[in-house]
């Protein structure tokens, strides 16, 4: 599974987390866990979370069944 930021920056996805690309403006990616336990998802460039406009970049933890949406300018 990959998280397809663009053709050269993919970051894989551990097991039970899923990614998926509304476009707009900005593009919007929906982060989900479907596991019991924290998930850990390396982004390949800084985003910013949609709910608290907090810049994120690196390593971004997602608790059991987390969903985070960011923002992908």
């Amino acid at each position: 599974k990959k998280l397809g930021i663009s053709p050269s920056q993919d970051t894989e996805l551990p097991e039970g987390v899923t990614a998926s690309r509304r476009k707009g403006d900005p593009d919007a990616v929906f982060l989900q866990n479907f596991t019991e336990t924290t998930q850990t998802v390396r982004l390949p460039h800084a985003m910013t979370d949609a709910q608290t406009g907090e810049e994120i970049c690196g390593d971004l933890q997602l608790q059991a069944f987390e969903i985070r949406v960011l923002l992908d300018q």
